[in-house]
């Protein structure tokens, strides 16, 4: 239903921009005014803090001291501080009409989850709330855990549907595209991708959200299967002549070669 004129569809979007920016707010550690701000919105009628999702957990203490009723929400495995709601894979949390299912994802961290909102209800695309998994044109640092454990938790996104909505943890896109040009300069996808992200930026306008069927046609990450990476990028014939590369072992290189591209 729209509502003052504006389409649903775009209500949906910017519902779910204002879902982003509530969470990046809250678990940024280094935003005491914002992270305030953010409490008296929240405050105003209930006179406590609802819920916290933790993964960049640095406030989890002096809110929870606070408010003893703030409900904070993570994984066991990450040493969340002060976690109140432990999760698990396919866990859901109800926000009023809001259903936010907890996908586990390691890699980045060995608990590592995301959160998809389920868009059903509003006649709208899901959302995924990526966290350190994926970001537009690129993915997070394998911390704790090896290729093969990134590339399937980067599967598990994969398996979502193409208009799913990307709100990821970090915004890098004019470096990620760039770094994508480099390993694939002749995708006409990224390149537009990068020209349409460089006019947001000119114009201060955000970049996200993506959508899952953009990044399969730009992010690398996301390219593992495709033939032009692995002849660009995979191993040459050894010996045996065995001139094949796995995902994993092209996710592996592609990883190495995002760490020197940002440190040129």
């Amino acid at each position: 239903m729209a509502w003052r004129g504006w389409p649903a569809s775009w209500l949906w979007v910017a519902s779910c921009g204002l879902l982003l920016l509530v969470f990046v707010l809250l678990l940024s550690p280094r935003s005491c005014r914002a992270r305030r701000t953010l409490r008296g919105l929240f405050m105003a009628r209930s006179k406590r803090l609802l819920f916290r999702i933790g993964d960049h957990s640095g406030g989890n203490r002096d809110l929870s001291r606070r408010h003893q009723d703030c409900r904070v929400y993570g994984s066991p495995q990450d040493s969340i501080p002060y976690l109140t709601h432990p999760l698990c894979h396919q866990d859901v949390v109800s926000v009023g009409r809001l259903q936010i299912r907890a996908l586990a994802t390691p890699g980045h961290t060995q608990g590592h989850l995301v959160y998809l909102l389920d868009g059903e209800p509003y006649e709208g695309p899901s959302c995924l709330f990526s966290g350190d998994l994926l970001f537009l044109s690129g993915c997070g640092r394998t911390f704790e855990g090896t290729a093969e454990t990134m590339l399937s938790s980067l599967d598990t996104v994969l398996g979502l549907g193409d208009d799913t909505l990307l709100w990821p943890g970090h915004e890098y896109a004019e470096e990620n595209l760039g770094f994508a040009g480099v390993v694939e300069p002749e995708n006409l996808a990224r390149e537009r991708k990068m020209q349409w992200v460089q006019r947001q930026r000119m114009e201060r306008k955000s970049t996200c959200p993506s959508t899952l069927g953009e990044e399969r046609s730009y992010n690398p990450f996301l390219r593992t299967h495709c033939l032009v990476l692995q002849e660009a990028l995979g191993p040459s014939p050894g010996p045996t002549g065995d001139d094949g590369c796995s995902r994993a072992q092209l996710l592996e290189r592609l990883r190495q070669l995002k760490d020197l591209h940002k440190s040129k």
